[in-house]
């Protein structure tokens, strides 16, 4: 049987629009990273281009599936093209490009039919690359399908190394799938990057979905105006529960050879896009609508007829028709009542409804709550705590915990309310408040303080401390690393709580959830460091260790890599003395 593949190549997966309704948990910001380009441990190297200059490389990537019983597919996705790149301008914050593609082959075998590219890639287009090597943004012809976007700027992104002055360091970096924490090693002019974890910033694991990485590998030579050669290596797998949706391998190779270098032709008319970015309802501005009401049912007509699957700039047209002409909301609405629309399609409904953000939007979405099926109600849920953080919508989403009698729709109704908790003004937020707060007290079953917590941790409210503090300390290990999990958005006030939890902590997944909440809060501060350093030694589980290292490691002082080089000597295990030659030097280990 052919595996469940969604988008193969750029960066290996594009997650589709339905999962845009099971997302709940507010997106706690990317933690920037110092732009300057690295010299530790040999001659500056970085992204410093000057102004007319011009690069070229050549690009192959690749792309495996692996089936439920983790043989490799025989079919692939290939890619592969010449990079040319001139130097436009070029400023102390960063550097414009533009770039075309030559000599481009590409062969789509496990991309769905309609993630497929039909169009030439050869146009110019621009990015823009900080003197750390991050991009900075992208700007594409118009006429490019999202699917060409996502593609180039996938494959782009692969070879992404965001740099800084140190032999070691950690940074945040986004992709298909999300952002991710990616940990860096520098060895004179090459570094090595290995993605850590991808966060959880919209609460997939609240419904059993998760993103993981068995093995991701990469290592870049640089000089001092970028990338020489970079070779990436992953496996990626998503999951829901128990069962594998995607299990993909990607090999990219990026080699520079300037000899291939062709010209970019003069730019068309460029917009600025982020193929991975859904923007929120009104960021920016919706597309304005046709003036005629005949016109924009024209388009109305065309967008609903490929509802499935669905991009970003497709929703945003429709949800900038319907909010000019609230009327077309009915008809959209009233296609949910068949069954001839799949879940993608489904799911293009609620996402549109909420970009719209009308009054007449809402009040369908309102409606959608009390929908026969359980997935509707769930996407009616999530739109709603989104696009009305109101003291009615959160006695709306109460009511639904309360009485839905699917326990997944009643769980996401809670978790609703928790961002109603986080965005509402101060009548929605009490409300919230109140209400988890009293479903937590009267919670029945294990399954009832679970989302409890997801939805206390959801608002980010401090008013919810005490009761995620004694969370800490349940007699269930899956409640304590809920508990620990929801303090993600509390801050530095977290901190004293989880630390006193580790000590006692002796089941290895709950110090786990523990350490890596610590880590997301942010880098040890200097008087965590003697606290660090004793768990270290007093941590019986490999894994929780090795969170200790890591987190260790984004200490920006020499303390806290005086702490790693003391546990080198007298960590047991090989695995972990590895881990800290990724973050010091070798001859600091000697």
């Amino acid at each position: 049987m052919k595996p469940i593949v969604v988008g193969a190549l750029g960066s290996s997966i594009v997650m589709c629009a339905t999962a845009a309704y099971f997302l709940l948990a507010p997106t706690a910001p990317a933690a920037s990273s110092r732009p300057s380009a690295s010299q530790a441990g040999g001659r500056p190297i970085g992204c410093t281009f000057e102004p007319g200059s011009t690069v070229a490389y050549d690009l192959s990537s690749t792309v495996s599936a692996r089936g439920q019983d983790g043989a490799l597919h025989p079919e692939t996705d290939e890619f592969s093209a010449v990079v040319s790149a001139h130097v436009v301008a070029a400023s102390e914050a960063r550097a414009s490009l533009q770039i075309a593609l030559s000599e481009v082959e590409l062969r789509q075998n496990l991309a769905q039919p309609e993630d497929r590219i039909h169009q030439p890639l050869g146009d110019t287009f621009e990015i823009d690359v900080a003197p750390s090597c991050r991009i900075v943004e992208f700007r594409f012809p118009q006429d490019w399908s999202d699917a060409a976007q996502r593609l180039v700027a996938g494959a782009l992104r692969t070879h992404e190394h965001v740099l800084q002055s140190d032999a070691t360091w950690e940074v945040d970096q986004t992709d298909t799938l999300g952002r991710y924490r990616a940990q860096y090693t520098r060895t004179d002019n090459a570094v090595s990057r290995r993605k850590v974890l991808y966060y959880d910033d919209n609460g997939l694991a609240a419904f059993g979905m998760k993103i993981l990485v068995p093995h991701a590998s990469a290592r870049a030579s640089f000089d001092a105006e970028g990338i020489v050669r970079s070779d990436v290596r992953e496996r990626v797998q998503i999951r829901v529960g128990s069962e594998t949706r995607a299990d993909l391998d990607q090999r990219s190779l990026l080699v520079r050879d300037d000899s291939k270098y062709q010209a970019p032709a003069a730019a068309e008319v460029l917009a600025v896009a982020d193929p991975f970015v859904v923007h929120e309802a009104g960021t920016p501005a919706l597309p304005k609508a046709p003036a005629s009401l005949a016109e924009a049912r024209a388009l109305y007509e065309a967008l609903a007829a490929v509802l499935d699957p669905f991009t970003v700039s497709q929703a945003r047209s429709l949800a900038g028709l319907i909010a000019a002409y609230p009327s077309l909301a009915d008809d959209l609405v009233a296609r949910l009542e068949g069954d001839e629309l799949g879940e993608v399609a489904r799911s293009s409904i609620f996402w549109a409804l909420e970009l719209a953000a009308t009054d007449h939007a809402r009040a369908h979405l309102t409606s959608l709550v009390d929908s026969p099926r359980p997935n509707d109600r769930i996407r009616a849920a999530v739109a709603l705590s989104a696009v009305a953080p109101t003291l009615e919508v959160g006695q709306r989403l109460l009511d639904m915990y309360y009485e839905d009698l699917q326990p997944t729709a009643a769980t996401a109704g809670l978790l609703a309310l928790g961002v109603v908790g986080a965005n509402g003004d101060e009548s929605a937020q009490r409300f919230a408040r109140e209400s988890i707060g009293a479903a937590f007290e009267d919670a029945q079953t294990h399954g009832q303080t679970l989302a409890a917590l997801s939805a206390m941790g959801n608002t980010g409210d401090p008013e919810f401390m005490p009761q995620l503090a004694m969370s800490l300390h349940d007699e269930d290990p899956s409640v304590r690393g809920k508990a620990a999990e929801a303090m993600r958005h509390l801050g530095d006030d977290a901190r004293p709580h989880l630390q006193a939890a580790l000590e006692i902590e002796v089941e290895p997944g709950a110090a786990k959830s523990v350490m890596r909440t610590l880590r997301e809060i942010g880098p040890p501060r200097r008087d965590d460091l003697g606290w660090a350093a004793e768990r270290l030694d007093a941590a019986p589980s490999i894994a929780v260790r090795g969170e200790l290292i890591a987190w260790l490691a984004a200490d920006p002082t020499a303390e806290g890599s005086a702490i790693l080089i003391d546990r080198f000597h007298t960590e047991p295990s090989s695995a972990l003395r590895q881990l800290i030659g990724r973050y010091v030097p070798a001859s600091e280990l000697r």
